[in-house]
């Protein structure tokens, strides 16, 4: 498929023209991409240059509203990079001999993995949701596929209301006019294909799209913190970045590891994941240290807090003596499979017992778990609530989530299991949150999922 992507040279001598360079390095490692650059700029001058070498078509090309808006810029300081911006626009009426093209933004990292693209044909275009991963009435105009006759018939049209409608949509500059314009003809995109970092880590996504921080900002974050310097939407990316900012060292090492950034986005994005590193280690010593405060006053609680003790003791034992109601969660084999589970259950009570763990395999055989073996992470319990048989198992975490660690070595030849199933009797109705990984110890937010329990 032909992959188009679009700058003028205000953003070609910029971060983003440097991003364009990885987003064609990784590209051109696929099969199945071939790439063209719409320019408006000098066709020989550096940046072009170096895109040629790469292997990029590069084409000469203005946006055929690129008057009004450097009038707008001199009227409402309109951004004058949104020559470049509309620049997408001009596909279909370039484009001669395919039906459908993909766009993106130069800012995006191509993935080894397979794309249908086959499949995806939208009536006008195909886009993904614009900021929350589940709102699909708006777009991001980031990634689309372009049906190129049906968008050709429309071109005109949307470039003179976009001509008309520049000041309005401020500070938005492009997306929020081609959502007013194409509000209710667009088509779903799959979600891998514009799958941006602050949804979550992804190890299935095809297209990952750098939109919102640059690596400037989240270089300044874990060196200094944001800063108000960030312009109108400071709050925002400090939000994104605070939010997501294991996701978005995720995905930068993985550029890294692809391909070679060129410039200076190399030591930003080197610096970023240094600062990173330096970050946590600095909140793992914050937390060591109030960890270690905590132990304190728990040994002080078990020698002199005698009353304490005693209440949480007696609360024990009286739940050994309640006939509770038994639940029963089912792992289906598309997460049992994983090598690295991490099952976090009790989030409501923080107490409750587990009856049974055992594994159902492809062949109807069952294996049970001693209960005795598990990795509870920073679960509290005494060995002494365990059956002699070590089938049952109370379990207290004042009031968190309990959770259960599973790695490779805990069941051999997970592609044999059926399903892993965990009874319990619990202090209330309450859900079981699963989280699988191909890396032991890495837990991201998007690889988790809630399994209902079932009433015995």
């Amino acid at each position: 498929m032909k992959w188009y992507f679009c700058i003028d040279e205000i953003g070609a001598n910029a971060e983003i023209g440097l991003w364009a360079k990885i987003a064609a390095q990784s590209a051109i490692r696929r099969n199945d991409l071939k790439p063209i650059c719409l320019y408006d700029g000098d066709t020989d001058d550096v940046f072009a240059s170096d895109l040629k070498k790469l292997g990029v078509e590069v084409v000469s090309k203005s946006s055929s509203i690129k008057r009004q808006i450097e009038e707008a810029h001199q009227k409402l300081r309109y951004p004058l990079h949104a020559s470049g911006a509309f620049l997408r626009a001009e596909i279909s009426e370039v484009e001669k001999t395919d039906e459908y093209v993909l766009y993106t933004d130069c800012d995006v990292f191509f993935r080894d993995q397979f794309v249908p693209w086959d499949s995806i044909r939208p009536s006008v275009f195909a886009a993904g949701p614009r900021q929350d991963l589940f709102d699909t009435d708006q777009f991001n105009s980031g990634v689309m596929v372009i049906n190129v006759p049906r968008f050709e018939e429309q071109r005109q049209s949307f470039l003179n209301f976009a001509s008309n409608n520049l000041g309005p949509f401020l500070p938005g500059v492009d997306e929020p006019i081609f959502n007013q314009f194409f509000r209710d003809s667009f088509d779903q995109l799959p979600i891998g294909l514009n799958w941006r970092p602050f949804f979550g880590y992804n190890r299935s996504a095809q297209i990952i799209h750098f939109h919102g921080p640059k690596m400037f900002h989240l270089r300044e974050f874990v060196m200094k913190g944001p800063s108000i310097d960030w312009g109108p939407y400071a709050s925002v990316l400090s939000a994104l970045i605070s939010s997501s900012l294991q996701n978005y060292y995720q995905f930068t090492l993985e550029v890294l590891k692809t391909v070679r950034p060129p410039g200076i986005l190399l030591k930003q994005m080197e610096d970023f994941v240094d600062g990173y590193h330096s970050l946590q280690n600095s909140a793992v010593e914050r937390f060591a240290s109030a960890s270690f405060r905590v132990s304190e006053l728990n040994s002080y609680i078990d020698k002199r807090g005698g009353v304490i003790h005693d209440q949480l003791t007696s609360m024990m034992l009286r739940l050994k003596k309640i006939d509770l109601t038994d639940f029963k969660y089912v792992i289906d084999s598309d997460i049992a499979r994983f090598p690295n589970i991490k099952l976090s259950l009790f989030a409501r009570s923080g107490i409750g017992r587990i009856e049974k763990l055992f594994y159902i395999f492809k062949n109807g055989n069952v294996m049970d778990v001693d209960l005795s073996e598990l990795d509870l992470g920073t679960c509290r319990f005494s060995h002494e609530d365990i059956s002699p048989d070590t089938k049952s198992l109370l379990l207290t975490n004042n009031g968190y989530p309990i959770d259960i660690f599973f790695n490779e070595t805990k069941a051999r030849n997970r592609e044999q299991i059926k399903s892993i199933v965990l009874h319990v009797s619990s202090v209330v109705d309450d859900v079981l949150t699963v989280t699988f990984s191909d890396v032991e110890n890495e837990y991201f937010v998007c690889n988790s999922r809630n399994i209902e329990p079932v009433v015995f």
